[in-house]
């Protein structure tokens, strides 16, 4: 389907009265666009809501994955876990940001990870348990810290509508798609490894390189 023809159904759609449109125009864009939508069998989410992938170590029930939750949330997109895909479905540039933090924020947290593992807290670990716990405590504080600044960074952007919205868009995407299972309550045993993981994702810059991304998030909502 050629992502043109999406554009200028898009555009129609967008012809109303409330953006300066007489009725009469009004009329004539929403008659255009059904008729196209119909030759073509195209629905509104079709044409209004897209979706971007970034590769996914996993499938949502990680530590870890306690953010991309709030990483939909916030872009105002919907997700779900696909063939070693996260995939995120939103209007406008939405999908696009969520992806792309999606990648940022992975790699900051290996390499995270990979700097907590060299310190002495996780190095006098003496099992293998002990030290996966730590690693786990560390990743847990770090994903809170990182929920926070998501929160702040989005605060003007996100919009319970147009959550909805893409919410129903992805069922529609993908209407064999299951819930994936809701990583486990996290159980704190490292102090020490909690506070050096909050620092760790208050460290994490967001906002640079971001600004005119999220300006574009906010100006097409």
């Amino acid at each position: 389907m050629s992502e043109s023809l999406k554009r200028k159904i898009a555009v129609l759609l967008t012809m109303t009265k409330q953006r300066g449109c007489s009725e009469a125009e009004a009329i004539a864009a929403a008659e255009k666009a059904a008729q196209l939508m119909r030759e073509h069998g195209l629905s509104e989410a079709d044409v209004l809501f897209t979706k971007c992938s970034a590769k996914s170590k996993t499938r949502g029930a990680g530590t870890r994955d306690r953010l991309w939750g709030s990483l939909a949330l916030n872009t105002n997109t919907a997700l779900i876990f696909e063939d070693g895909l996260a995939t995120f479905v939103g209007a406008g540039p939405g999908p696009e940001v969520a992806a792309y933090l999606f990648a940022v924020l992975n790699r900051a947290i290996d390499n995270a990870i990979a700097e907590y593992k060299a310190t002495p807290n996780y190095r006098r670990r003496k099992t293998a348990a002990s030290r996966r716990g730590a690693v786990q405590d560390f990743t847990a504080a770090m994903v809170m810290r990182l929920r926070e600044k998501l929160y702040t960074l989005f605060i003007d952007v996100r919009s319970p509508d147009q959550r909805a919205s893409a919410v129903t868009a992805r069922n529609e995407m993908f209407p064999d798609g299951r819930p994936a299972k809701a990583p486990p309550s996290p159980k704190f045993r490292n102090g020490v490894a909690l506070a050096m993981g909050s620092d760790a994702g208050q460290r994490v810059e967001l906002s640079h390189g971001l600004g005119r991304q999220a300006e574009r998030l906010q100006l097409g909502a």
